[in-house]
């Protein structure tokens, strides 16, 4: 679930942080590992990450 029951800017200012525990395989309780998959299946979050991979990918 999002940090305030929907998508909000707290959700979004946390959105890198949720990828960079993904990307690091930080192990987590179950609630912020809820939280980062959360993050994930958020439409606006694929959007940003799948342009961050094509910025990189060039």
């Amino acid at each position: 679930a999002f940090l305030f029951g929907h998508a909000s800017i707290a959700d979004a200012f946390f959105a890198p942080v949720a990828a960079r525990l993904r990307s690091y395989r930080v192990a987590l309780p179950a609630e912020a590992a809820a939280y980062v998959e959360t993050i994930y299946q958020w439409p606006a979050f694929r959007r940003w990450y799948q342009a961050a991979l094509q910025e990189v990918q060039g």
